[in-house]
């Protein structure tokens, strides 16, 4: 008679598409070192996407430099780039976990990330996802919660001239939630976040069918959360600490602008303009 096996408790999935293999071990090893302290069975999902086999034997490679630990890591092949969501979402038909976490492979988390976690979801049942407080990782702070976005604002965050941030000062400061900054406290009134870290109910995951996979990049995390906010709350907890290496698109090559503005109208179609 076969022995019975309880699920994990926590499921993580995490993308690649290119992703400097440095950046994945150190995330892998955060997460080994995260369970340790947890002390409960994990489930990664990594889930690559680059369409190319000899990147994705690169990837076989790295995963053998990663130690041994209560996370057991599967390596998923995507049959094709349909977009960074819809690789999330390869995972979802398989979990049993109580609790799932996407997370960005530039991404390193403190040892107490998952614990603190659990326990704020185990003691908050009218919360369905939290957020952490992120830094880069020169130790300024990333700001991850968000406001609903308007256009311009976005417009401003795109263009990156420093002259044009100065002057809509206030405004940036607000879509950001600088206001949040040097809170001790959870707060519990989230709008949006970044999904470089989101630790929600698989419950509630699988229920939303985890993203909407229209979005091949950008917007699908803020488009989530819209979602998730009409079943239950989000709440940021600067007590969960990350460091996200990142970056704004801005920054970024010109075929990330086009997916950029692409899936910023493909959100505002599907969820509400707002111009200013």
């Amino acid at each position: 008679m076969p022995v019975a096996v309880d699920p994990p408790c926590l499921s993580l999935s995490c993308v690649l598409y290119f992703t400097p293999l440095d950046d994945l071990v150190r995330c892998l090893e955060s997460v080994q070192i995260a369970a340790e302290q947890f002390n409960g069975d994990v489930d990664v999902h990594v889930v690559d996407n680059s369409e190319s086999s000899e990147y994705h034997a690169s990837v076989c490679s790295a995963l053998n430099e990663v130690n041994a630990g209560r996370a057991s890591i599967h390596l998923i092949k995507a049959a094709s780039n349909d977009g960074y969501g819809a690789a999330n979402n390869m995972a979802v038909p398989s979990l049993t976990s109580e609790f799932h976490l996407v997370i960005n492979p530039d991404v390193v988390v403190c040892r107490d990330a998952f614990s603190i976690s659990v326990d704020f979801l185990n003691e908050n049942p009218s919360v369905g996802m939290v957020t952490p407080l992120v830094r880069e990782p020169d130790g300024r702070v990333a700001h991850v919660v968000k406001g609903y976005p308007d256009c311009l604002t976005l417009l401003i965050r795109f263009l990156g001239w420093r002259w044009l941030n100065r002057l809509f000062d206030s405004r940036l400061s607000r879509y950001a939630c600088t206001h949040y900054d040097g809170v001790d406290r959870p707060v519990f009134d989230v709008e949006l976040a970044g999904g470089c870290f989101f630790f929600v109910r698989t419950s509630l995951f699988k229920r939303l069918d985890g993203f909407d996979p229209r979005y091949f990049l950008y917007f699908e995390d803020f488009d989530f959360c819209v979602r998730l906010r009409r079943l239950t709350d989000i709440a940021f907890v600067p007590q969960i600490k990350i460091f996200h290496a990142g970056g704004d698109v801005g920054r970024k090559h010109w075929r990330h602008h086009v997916m950029f503005v692409r899936s910023a109208g493909r959100f505002f179609l599907k969820n509400g303009f707002k111009v200013i």
